[in-house]
């Protein structure tokens, strides 16, 4: 079930979509399989997928950052992807958002939401 979006607070870390839910969700576990090289945990009742990933720096200390993506009901016609990180360095989960919404979302940022 997807559930509704509540625009609570601007996150920034957040893309809207006119495309299919499960579009969105295939493509997201496509590109964390497939390029990240990880197995995100899925919950298919809820459109909700939680992975971690891990960024070496340069003092060769290795940071893992948890983030929580959901796909949430706009309205009718839009969905939300909202990114949270639940655990982590706030620079590297904005850097791995980023990445994300450009190489493995680029197709399903295509909506913009009022405020």
């Amino acid at each position: 079930a997807l559930l509704a979006y509540e625009k609570v607070f601007a996150q920034n870390t957040e893309i809207f979509s006119t495309c299919n839910p499960d579009d969105i969700e295939a493509a997201l576990i496509e590109y964390l399989r497939n390029k990240e090289k990880i197995e995100p945990t899925i919950n298919k009742d809820k459109y909700k997928i939680k992975f971690s990933l891990t960024t070496k720096g340069q003092d060769e200390n290795v940071q893992t950052t948890t983030m929580v993506v959901r796909i949430l009901k706009v309205d009718d016609k839009t969905s939300c992807v909202e990114f949270t990180k639940s655990d982590g360095n706030n620079v590297l989960f904005h850097e791995h958002f980023n990445s994300i919404k450009k190489e493995g979302l680029n197709f399903a940022n295509d909506a913009v939401v009022a405020a």
